[in-house]
């Protein structure tokens, strides 16, 4: 698998505050260990909802729908990603949209 850099926007609560955090993913099978010490030291009891965001856009599909069930986290593209680029992971994702279970 090749490097992914994924931003994880942690929002703290329901009036919208937030940190960002950033984490490079060289290996599927500890990504959820890394995602849950990342959001450990943030205070997981204040955890409203995280997003990942895929930065780099370089690996594929399945790789990427891996990380959705692996982390139950939500995936948003970013915004200067190619249009064929997100209509590629929005038909290979099948439009998911997965929230951190609390």
């Amino acid at each position: 698998m090749r490097k992914v850099r994924l931003t994880i926007d942690i929002t703290l609560g329901e009036d919208g505050s937030f940190r960002t955090e950033m984490i490079e993913v060289t290996n599927m099978d500890i990504l959820g260990l890394q995602i849950e010490e990342l959001l450990v030291h943030v205070n997981p009891t204040k955890i409203y909802r995280a997003r990942v965001y895929n930065l780099l856009l370089n690996c594929d599909c399945r790789t990427i729908g891996e990380i959705l069930e692996r982390t139950r986290l939500e995936f948003l593209h970013s915004k200067n990603a190619g249009a064929k680029t997100v209509a590629a992971l929005e038909r290979a994702l099948g439009y998911y949209n997965l929230t951190l279970k609390s």
